[in-house]
């Protein structure tokens, strides 16, 4: 992965438990991503039992004064609000039982369901029930929620339903794929009749800089969260400087922070992060 933010990426796993990802244009990617950067944070000390015939153990990554190698990885949940594809080579969790599973395996929890007959796409993993999505959030050390759908296109508005943010995301970061640019608005970005321009018309950084400024763009429904907005798809040194200036007027006009990223397209095979 190519970005101009990599010390932002790790703040942002650090200080943040509930990660929510809207918008389009690479969130299962970026979902993947985020999660095996998690998967690297140290976690805390914690007892974890006994040793045989000694006094409780305690385990925290590169402590000094653990009587036994012992160390886990953080409990990080990925997880939808929505849909999303499935991870290629993930085992799916479909239960507390299966998460604790995942987690004392030292791997990041995948938690939904497979989608019915009738639900669309079989490929696409579900949303949880509320009441086990809510429970394993809180057992996590930091959840990744993809809360937005884009039928797989660079760029959307949202419906008035839309985004799904679960009550307990503290971070929400807006995605946007740059190769909408210069694409006619109809046929690179979902649900484009709600921007109030004309399928034909063109779409430029400024387009971009509005969308994700907008309340009822990127922004909708962040209230007091903390938002960050993220450029995918800089495959090019030009889409590159692109996303600079666009960054550079979300930083000056509106006060909000971003950054871009390029996945290889080995990297966008969501199965190759080793979670």
């Amino acid at each position: 992965m190519s970005w101009n933010a990599g010390p932002l990426i790790e703040e942002l796993i650090k200080e943040n438990r509930v990660i929510s990802l809207v918008g389009s244009g690479g969130k299962t990617t970026l979902l993947c991503f985020l999660a095996m950067q998690a998967m690297k944070i140290p976690t805390g000390a914690e007892p974890c039992g006994y040793a045989e015939g000694a006094a409780p153990v305690w385990k925290a990554c590169g402590a000094e004064f653990v009587p036994q190698k012992m160390s886990r990885k953080r409990r990080v949940l990925m997880t939808t609000t929505t849909k999303l594809y499935l991870p290629k080579r993930r085992l799916l969790c479909e239960t507390e039982e299966d998460c604790a599973r995942e987690w004392r395996s030292g791997r990041a929890a995948l938690l939904g369901r497979p989608a019915k007959p009738g639900e669309g796409d079989v490929r696409k993993l579900c949303a949880p029930e509320p009441e086990l999505l809510t429970a394993m959030i809180r057992k996590a050390e930091c959840s990744v929620i993809e809360a937005d759908g884009a039928r797989m296109l660079p760029m959307k508005y949202p419906a008035a339903h839309e985004p799904a943010l679960h009550p307990e995301t503290d971070t929400v970061l807006a995605v946007i794929g740059m190769s909408a640019l210069g694409q006619r608005l109809c046929d690179c970005c979902f649900r484009w009749a709600l921007s109030g321009l004309p399928g034909e018309h063109r779409v430029t950084e400024e387009d971009v800089v509005r969308l994700l400024a907008s309340e009822q763009g990127g922004r909708k429904a962040v209230a007091r969260r903390r938002y960050l907005a993220v450029l995918n798809q800089c495959d090019t040194e030009q889409l590159q400087r692109s996303a600079e200036r666009i960054l550079r007027e979300l930083r000056e006009r509106y006060g909000i922070a971003g950054l871009w990223s390029a996945f290889s397209a080995a990297e966008r095979e969501e199965g190759q992060y080793a979670l």
